[in-house]
């Protein structure tokens, strides 16, 4: 759906959406690569087209040594998304969120 919305969008805007979702797209790539899933290579262009800091080879070794379980409960632990912090404990910078908000771009095309 994320790529269907971003087809739509600018290609600056598609682009740093892209870079924003690296991390979850090299992820992807590097277990569709490691079951030797035919769609690996799509995810690492679309990873190749956010131009981020995502480190393909370590996502694969990451990858690699994982082992496989596809019940539901490993894939929530997989998955599951790191609180929230604030103050001295945030994360560095490179983890800002998209410039604008999508609720606000999906809000603004709705309005006439």
């Amino acid at each position: 759906m994320l790529l269907e919305y971003l087809s739509h969008r600018p290609q600056a805007e598609a682009k740093d959406w892209l870079h924003h979702i690296g991390h979850i797209a090299g992820m992807l790539a590097a277990r569709a690569a490691e079951r030797k899933l035919p769609h690996a290579v799509l995810l690492e262009i679309l990873v190749e087209m956010g131009e981020g800091k995502v480190d393909l080879a370590l996502l694969r070794q990451r990858a690699s040594e994982e082992v496989r379980d596809d019940t539901v409960e490993a894939m929530d632990r997989l998955w599951e998304e790191e609180a929230v912090r604030f103050g001295t404990d945030a994360p560095s910078q490179d983890c800002d969120p998209p410039h604008r908000s999508p609720a606000r771009a999906v809000h603004r095309e709705i309005q006439p």
